[in-house]
């Protein structure tokens, strides 16, 4: 049988397998076809439609208008998809082409030329390399409806794996001369020199002119994917206006995007030339369409997270300042207390009594909410805020820049912002690894406050002393705590990125273990100490002030438990997948945790005394009172050196009946008839005699 070679005039150019359009069909889901759901209004300009027509290497799309449209039985989707082809580009909208020897011919487009795609498990066929047989795509093409289809072009490849071992082929009417021809006869064809697209310049040569990008200025895909260049925001999803092609690739002048004028969600990638030259001094590409879907994702959690970071800081700081003001006090005071004791006498300053007072819950000067002590389980709260700060402030910052229409991509490579054609674990990288490590923090924080809170309970239990953790200890299991955070974030951190490389094939083994170490045994350890605590009734033998203590602590750990980890989880399920929903909704919960555990941490009444103080700026003023009066007593000091002791009151009639009269009266701790609460107070008492100023 003699082959039919159609002329290429009457395709003019046209080639059906440079379509690069992805429409739902589940026959030829993983191919390109040349389906639209656009349509031509009446003044020529394409309107609609969620699957525009786009054709690669600069040739421009043209509908078929002869053809039916075509329905897909198999969804609920209605519209009819039109089918196009694509030509070399037009020089005017007359409908001409100007081709490589400067001629033209009118377009017309009476009817199709190529087949749907057809899909090729054949690995070792390739006709791109211009030596491969027929023998296995022809027969690709054999049993086509109609008889002149049985040509095979093979078609661009829309997966990210290039070389794919599937390859899609379009059965057309006519050869490509670029193509070495086997027919089914086993005769070779000569070689169509006389085409008008014809690039040869001499008998060994067999290429067409296969690219028109250098006769283009845009093109509407956004990668060397051939993605569409349109914005499609969903919630948890913004879409950004950027042009990713590949450098060195045929594409990789066209980086600027220009956005559509009729059309904001859609934009097109130009050359830097173009645009630099004609629309850049005049017209700033936002990257960002500012829509419902926009705000819905950004804004929320902006506030959210601006209140996190607000109570955090509140935490923080309301806690390490008195503390701080603590030990300046002490210092002053005890500089104090070197020049003005003129006896040598067991004299007490004030501060020391007024601690004291405090520490066994005294604290009997109402008006005075800052007195100096420490508390070792408020510095636990300060440390489980730090966590919660880090990562509030890092998404407070990125979704601020968002709002502000800045992008960076090197920084912006997360959940979030899906404009990249890399594998889910590079953009996830840097993100990813970051709040692993945030949460790895708040769990072991959480660990370490349960455990404590246990050896407490046990102890009272048990009718044995219990020395508070001092500050040395909090401090260094703090430090331990955000160095392990820091190791897991490094190691999360290289080993997805390595993956993403394609170095190493083993990230459902570090998901597994990340897992593991950061969530199941901080979790399991909690639940266990809880157990314990429950299973031994150490609350209910404890009395009303420490079951209240231990109770409050439990009830931020709690509401931790309940809203963090819910977070976390939605971030676990939602990151392998790139869920923008659950994503979203997880840092909403991240963000959320620290303003309720505030609040929660604000029933403690030292605690809420300490933030009213920092938010009322009373440091400052009571500071100013202290130094002016501090100042004024060491003017007297200086004035008047001469200073009188109050004795300790002692009954005379013991006292001359003493066989010592000399020797001061007993100390109550050296008898032992004395009772302890009687010791205690004369101890109280003694307190109070002071060294004043005449």
């Amino acid at each position: 049988m003699t082959s039919v070679f159609p002329d290429d005039q009457f395709r003019n150019g046209c080639d059906e397998s440079k379509c690069v359009s992805l429409v739902p069909i589940s026959t030829i889901s993983t191919s390109f076809t040349c389906y639209t759901d656009t349509d031509t209004g009446t003044d020529g300009n394409v309107v609609g439609g969620d699957y525009p027509m786009l054709c690669a290497d600069g040739y421009q799309p043209r509908m078929v208008h002869d053809e039916p449209p075509l329905f897909l039985t198999d969804s609920n989707d209605d519209r009819p998809y039109k089918y196009y082809t694509c030509c070399p580009p037009l020089s005017s909208s007359t409908g001409t082409e100007t081709t490589t020897d400067n001629t033209s011919s009118t377009i017309t487009h009476d009817r199709r030329h190529c087949s749907d795609p057809v899909i090729s498990n054949n690995t070792n066929t390739n006709i791109d390399d211009g030596s491969v047989e027929f023998v296995d795509t022809m027969k690709l093409c054999q049993d086509d409806d109609d008889d002149r289809r049985y040509y095979p072009h093979q078609m661009k490849n829309p997966r990210q794996e290039e070389p794919s071992s599937l390859s899609s082929y379009t059965c057309c009417d006519w050869v490509d001369n670029k193509y070495i021809i086997i027919e089914k006869t086993s005769t070779v064809n000569t070689v169509n020199t006389s085409s008008p697209f014809f690039a040869g310049s001499n008998s060994n040569s067999s290429s067409l002119l296969d690219s028109f990008l250098d006769d283009i200025e845009c093109v509407q895909y956004r990668n060397d994917l051939y993605e569409k260049a349109i914005i499609q925001n969903t919630y948890g999803h913004i879409f950004v206006r950027k042009c990713n092609f590949d450098v060195g690739s045929s594409m990789d002048s066209f980086t600027s995007p220009r956005i559509d004028t009729g059309n904001p969600s859609k934009y097109e990638c130009c050359k830097n030339t173009l645009v630099t030259a004609a629309a850049a001094a005049t017209v700033t590409v936002e990257p960002f369409l500012v829509d419902t879907a926009f705000r819905m994702t950004v804004y929320p959690q902006i506030i959210v997270s601006s209140m996190a970071v607000i109570c955090c800081l509140i935490i923080i700081l309301g806690l390490l300042i008195p503390f701080i003001v603590g030990i300046e006090n002490t210092k002053n005071t005890s500089r104090w207390k070197k020049k003005t004791d003129c006896t040598g006498a067991s004299t007490v300053i004030r501060s020391t009594t007024a601690a004291r007072r405090a520490s066994t819950g005294g604290a009997s000067n109402k008006n005075s909410r800052t007195a100096v002590i420490y508390n070792p389980y408020n510095m636990y709260l300060c440390s489980l805020a730090v966590p919660d700060l880090i990562l509030n402030t890092y998404l407070l910052g990125m979704y601020i820049s968002f709002a502000n229409q800045k992008y960076n991509p090197r920084y912006s490579k997360g959940n979030i912002v899906w404009n990249e054609i890399a594998p889910p674990a590079a953009f996830a990288s840097f993100e990813g690894a970051f709040v692993v490590a945030c949460s790895t923090a708040n769990l072991y924080m959480n660990v370490i406050i349960s455990f404590e809170m246990f050896i407490l309970l046990k102890s009272n239990h048990d009718i044995q002393r219990y020395a508070p953790p001092k500050l040395r200890k909090v401090v260094f299991q703090s430090i331990s705590v955000y160095v392990f955070a820091i190791i897991i974030f490094v190691t999360h951190y290289f080993i997805c990125r390595a993956v993403s490389e394609g170095k190493i094939l083993f990230l459902k083994t570090n998901t597994v273990w990340s897992l593991i170490v950061t969530y199941i045994l901080p979790i399991g350890f909690f639940a266990g100490v809880c157990f314990l605590i429950w299973y031994r009734s150490y609350i209910k033998a404890t009395n009303r002030k420490l079951r209240q203590c231990v109770l409050y602590f439990f009830r931020i750990i709690v509401v931790f438990c309940i809203i963090w980890l819910p977070g976390m989880l939605l971030l676990v399920i939602g990151a392998p997948t790139r869920n923008g929903t659950l994503i979203s909704l997880g840092l909403l919960f991240c963000a959320i945790q620290p303003i309720v555990s505030t609040c929660m941490a604000m029933t403690k009444h030292d605690v809420r005394n300490y933030c009213l103080d920092f938010i009322t700026l009373s440091y400052c003023f009571k500071n100013n009172k202290q130094q002016q009066q501090q100042s004024n007593e060491e003017e007297k000091k200086i004035e008047n050196p001469v200073t009188t002791c109050k004795a300790p009151i002692v009954d005379e009639q013991q006292y001359a009946t003493s066989t010592t009269p000399t020797s001061p009266p007993p100390s109550p701790d050296s008898d032992p008839n004395v009772n302890i609460n009687d010791r205690n107070g004369k101890v109280n008492a003694e307190e109070e005699i002071l060294c004043d100023k005449v």
